[in-house]
């Protein structure tokens, strides 16, 4: 899939502005699959792997590290915060990328402690973390893009 994005992608030539970002989160990502298919498949085997706080701990440092290089990405069609208001402008897209990176980060830090909060709280918080980044980042993608749409508007 990571081989076909970039042809596929009508913005196709702005990965190469970001390739180290972009081939960092294809190993990132590879890596964490592959954590995780080790360490299921082991304690499938039998073998003491405290499977509830490695795969938190695996998905939570994937999205801490993806979202301290989201600001890096160019404006194109498959990678990054792509709301109808980023891909309209590259400096929507710059400002929701760093913000969407910022929020990653706190999610990702709130699954690597979620197995040690009481199980009444986990799930919750889970929840509310995933909505307030997803939903978060595409208002603030929202407001960033009316706010210059009005400062062309008064120029």
């Amino acid at each position: 899939m990571f081989l076909l994005l970039p042809w596929l992608d009508p913005k196709g030539d702005r990965y190469a502005e970001f390739s180290d970002v972009f081939n960092y989160f294809k190993s990132a990502i590879i890596f964490v699959l592959f954590g995780i298919y080790v360490s299921s498949g082991f304690y499938n085997l039998g073998y003491p792997v405290p499977i509830k706080f490695v795969v938190p701990a695996l998905v939570g440092l994937l999205l801490v590290l993806l979202g301290n290089f989201m600001g890096k990405i160019k404006r194109n069609w498959f990678v990054g915060v792509r709301t109808p208001w980023t891909l309209s402008s590259e400096n929507v897209w710059v400002k929701t990328n760093r913000f969407g990176g910022f929020m990653m980060v706190l999610f990702g830090l709130l699954i690597i402690l979620s197995p040690f909060l009481p199980k009444t709280a986990a799930l919750p918080l889970f929840i509310a973390g995933a909505i307030l980044a997803t939903v978060g980042t595409f208002v603030y993608s929202f407001v960033i893009y009316k706010k210059e749409q009005n400062v062309k508007t008064v120029n």
